[in-house]
């Protein structure tokens, strides 16, 4: 489902704030519901999770930046009903990011 610009301004604008955000929507279920279905209705996340658990306590290294094999991305994005690819990351351009390129951009899929 395509977003107008606007919603995406929105986003951006309250993306610094998402923690309180989130804090206020925990106690506020109906607000949390009203805000999903207006801003979020249709989106899908999906999480790939790691092939191995971390125990509890356990020193760990630092790992080195992995990237997802070419055929899991492949296969999402033949899935996907609708691609909505953005020019910049709004997470990092909302954010100040320093760290990484903000003209590396994004891709949603629904």
């Amino acid at each position: 489902m395509s977003r107008p610009l606007w919603v995406v301004s929105l986003l951006k604008k309250a993306f610094p704030g998402r923690f309180f955000l989130a804090k206020v929507m925990r106690r506020l279920p109906v607000l949390r519901s009203l805000t999903n279905y207006l801003l979020f209705r249709g989106d899908v996340i999906i999480y790939l999770p790691k092939d191995h658990v971390i125990k509890v306590n356990e020193v760990i290294t630092q790992p080195q930046n992995t990237p997802l094999p070419s055929e899991v991305v492949a296969h999402f994005i033949e899935r996907a009903d609708d691609l909505w690819i953005m020019n910049t990351c709004i997470c990092r351009e909302a954010a100040g990011c320093q760290d990484y390129p903000v003209d590396l951009g994004c891709l949603f899929m629904g």
